[in-house]
């Protein structure tokens, strides 16, 4: 009988446990679901500001490279295809800008005539797709990245 008694008092104190401990058990796991939310939501508010940050970043490359090339555009080196000036004027420019690894020029069949850093051996754009497109269209175009 002592026995019986003894497992019913283990099987009492267990349970007692169990019911005091489930409550906190159940504050554990909602604390860390939310906890889990809520760095899901900052990773995506934080992954937002990045893409946003990229984009802003980007825009401005772009608009910075337009009035480059458009001020390009006036001097009368690039028009008369002067090699050796173009090449300095774009050497200097490399200097002053941190967003851009080169600069080249190419004549409308696509030969480069001056770049920096310098080219050494003939390049021709005429066979890439985004010179295509710019001699189709004749406006600002955007090429794919390359290595």
């Amino acid at each position: 009988m002592k026995n019986f008694l003894f497992t019913g008092l283990r099987a009492r104190l267990i349970l007692f446990v169990l019911i005091i401990m489930l409550p906190v058990l159940g504050l554990v796991v909602y604390h860390g679901i939310e906890g889990r939310n809520t760095g899901r939501i900052e990773a995506l508010d934080k992954a937002r500001r990045l893409a946003r940050n990229a984009s802003m970043l980007y825009q401005h490359t772009i608009l910075e490279t337009r009035q480059i090339l458009f001020t390009l555009s006036q001097m009368s080196q690039f028009h008369r295809q002067d090699s050796a000036a173009c090449s300095k004027i774009f050497a200097e420019l490399l200097k002053q800008t941190e967003s851009y690894s080169g600069f080249a020029a190419a004549k409308p069949n696509g030969e480069v005539f001056a770049s920096a850093p310098t080219i050494t051996k003939p390049v021709s754009f005429a066979d890439r797709p985004w010179f295509q497109h710019l001699v189709q269209t004749r406006g600002f175009v955007i090429g794919k990245y390359t290595k």
